[in-house]
């Protein structure tokens, strides 16, 4: 699994699947949840055939990668990453924000 942070989406965190990398870019299919639910694969409709919700995204935007889901517990974020992944959260917009009116 890899967590990124995308400015375009509000919602964070934004984890998902590396399905293919590149030497800039990586696929990513994301994953829907919160920091409190599960965790599942995305899928949108293309020609009324069921395909995986996958975009491409620069290796930079990627916070956090090769942490597992908790399966044994319905594919929630594990208490130690979860806290990892707020600090790299909160660093990251932060970072963001500076020079930003």
């Amino acid at each position: 699994m890899v967590a990124v942070y995308c400015p375009d989406y509000d919602e964070i965190p934004q984890l998902g699947m590396v399905t293919n990398k590149g030497d800039e870019h990586f696929i990513l299919h994301w994953y829907s949840g919160s920091w409190n639910s599960s965790w599942k694969p995305s899928f949108t409709h293309e020609a009324g055939k069921r395909v995986p919700y996958s975009d491409s995204q620069p290796l930079e935007a990627a916070i956090m990668w090769g942490f597992k889901l908790n399966l044994r517990n319905m594919q929630y974020v594990p208490k130690d990453t979860k806290a990892a992944l707020k600090g790299k959260y909160e660093f990251a917009i932060t970072t963001l924000r500076i020079g930003q009116p």
